[in-house]
């Protein structure tokens, strides 16, 4: 059994721009649920991969 790899991001998202983020989001295979959160932070996003790089990869290409 492959290992998993895991990411709890926390994203800050301008006024307004909350849904086409989460939109955004769940178009990226790897993300598995999103959650909106109240503080310094506006999501939560928890990430699976079966490898290190694909996680960076996600994390550098398609999130930052």
């Amino acid at each position: 059994m492959p290992n998993k790899h895991y990411a709890f991001v926390l994203i800050k998202v301008q006024v307004g721009k909350v849904p086409s983020v989460v939109q955004k989001l769940y178009n990226i295979r790897e993300v598995r649920e999103i959650f909106m959160i109240t503080g310094p932070f506006d999501i939560l996003v928890i990430i699976e991969t079966d490898t290190y790089d694909r996680l960076g990869e996600i994390l550098a290409e398609e999130i930052q």
